[in-house]
């Protein structure tokens, strides 16, 4: 008999815990798994119902780990502050409660808080008179803006003045972008550290926040867990076509124990099992360089060079922008650290690299908002049809669209020229003065609608 009461007290007991559960809710907005960018800084959360809650608790926050976070208690299902948050990246989650039982936390979505447009360099933008047919297009490469946070480059040019019709349109677009939050590095093509890497070396994604500034999310590193051999570990991670040409890379890159992190570009191969091409834009963390060189076969070479007081556990900014034959690199800033020309190799792949030396080093180098950009930025003097235009004062303008929709905007304006100044005319030459030995050339200044800007005079000593 008292077996049989304990049973049903235990069923009894059961029951009013199951009927007192609360369901585990599942967030709505901001949409996750992917990171969604907003242009406020009071954003709204919406995550679905569970009918027999009294309640939920929710918690947002700056750091992936939720560590120190207090929760707003809410009752209904949407949650919008009353104070701006500041901008940046957050993490957030929900659970609901009945009375004291609460359920799971929720999965952890993320989103960015971004209300400042990107910035270009420079607002006004001199530029001077262009002629379609010399073969040279225009390029706004000078132009800097936030690259990781940029969905849209847009050139328009219009004219001729002052009609302003829009004779060309041209847009960038985002070709690869990675921040590494979603654990997934199958896109990636992995060079374990070679030539023999040991067990352990590899590259993988961790949670890192430390480094100045610190980053509070997860990001790529490079690992050498070699315990035995004490010699060098290279490492490269690759993505994209070795058709690839004209495109602008750009990585926040931090080294923790090793000796040398950087970009590699214009990679010729398409598997490491071959002598490898490429270009490399690197920070050289013992000799304080930032060094831009090139792999012809595997043998490399210095291109070009810099002095750089570099520390490590520091995050720095990298970009690589490469148009043609011409090279530009960035170390946080928006003039270029080294540029060069070099026809060496035409296109390729991009990635990272990191090297270190030494045993037992659990992470080398850390990288983090890894963005390729093609670069659509440049104009030839033809119009969509793809004929040339007419001579005039053309507008050229150059907009950014962030990932949040914040847009700003550039011009400048191009007098488009492809006509040759008229001939020079009543042409004369004397002596400037008995014995002087000086001769005086004279002539009537030729017409050019956009002005002349000089001469070129040649002479000889021979009789013609």
């Amino acid at each position: 008999m008292k077996k049989f009461i304990l049973i049903i007290i235990t069923i009894l007991l059961s029951f009013i815990i199951t009927s007192n559960s609360s369901a585990t809710p599942v967030l709505i907005s901001p949409s996750t798994p992917t990171v969604q960018y907003l242009s406020t800084l009071k954003p709204s959360f919406q995550w679905s119902q569970d009918a027999g809650s009294d309640g939920y608790n929710l918690c947002v926050s700056s750091s992936a780990d939720f560590a120190g976070t207090s929760t707003v208690t809410v009752t209904g299902t949407s949650y919008t502050p009353d104070s701006n948050y500041s901008q940046g990246r957050y993490f957030w989650r929900v659970r609901s409660y009945v009375g004291s039982s609460y359920s799971a936390w929720s999965s952890t979505g993320e989103f960015v808080l971004d209300t400042s447009s990107p910035v270009f360099s420079e607002q006004s933008i001199s530029v001077p008179s262009f002629n379609p047919l010399s073969g040279t297009p225009i390029n706004y490469s000078k132009f800097t803006y936030k690259l990781n946070e940029v969905s849209t480059i847009t050139l328009n040019v219009s004219g001729p003045l002052p009609s302003a019709s829009t004779v060309r349109n041209i847009s960038d677009e985002v070709i690869f972008r990675a921040d590494f939050n979603n654990d997934d590095l199958t896109p990636w093509q992995i060079s374990y550290p070679y030539p023999d890497a040991p067990d352990g070396d590899t590259w993988a994604i961790i949670s890192d926040d430390t480094g100045t500034p610190p980053k509070k999310h997860k990001v790529l590193s490079v690992i050498k867990a070699d315990s035995i051999s004490a010699s060098n570990t290279e490492g490269m991670i690759l993505i994209g076509d070795v058709n690839w040409s004209d495109y602008a890379v750009e990585v926040d890159a931090k080294s923790v124990n090793g000796d040398i992190t950087g970009i590699i570009f214009k990679m010729a191969n398409t598997d490491f099992i071959e002598l490898i091409t490429c270009y490399e834009f690197i920070l050289k963390y013992d000799s304080g360089e930032i060094e831009l060189g090139k792999r012809i076969d595997s043998d490399y070479t210095t291109i070009s060079k810099s002095s750089m007081l570099l520390s490590k556990n520091k995050w720095y900014k990298l970009k690589v922008e490469v148009a043609g034959s011409s090279i530009r690199c960035y170390v946080d800033s928006s003039i270029p650290a080294l540029y060069i020309t070099d026809t060496s190799i035409p296109a390729g792949r991009v990635g990272l690299i990191a090297l270190t030396s030494g045993v037992s080093i659990s992470t080398a180098s850390v990288f983090d908002n890894f963005c390729v950009y093609k670069l659509g930025n440049t104009w030839n003097g033809k119009k969509d049809d793809g004929n040339l235009v007419s001579e005039g004062s053309y507008t050229y303008k150059v907009s950014a669209r962030d990932l949040a929709g914040n847009t700003t905007e550039t011009f400048a304006i191009i007098q488009v020229d492809i006509s040759s100044p008229s001939a020079i005319t009543d042409l004369s030459a004397s002596l400037s003065g008995v014995g002087s030995g000086e001769v005086r050339l004279n002539w009537t200044v030729p017409y050019d609608a956009f002005g002349v800007t000089g001469y070129i005079i040649k002479y000889t000593t021979f009789s013609i």
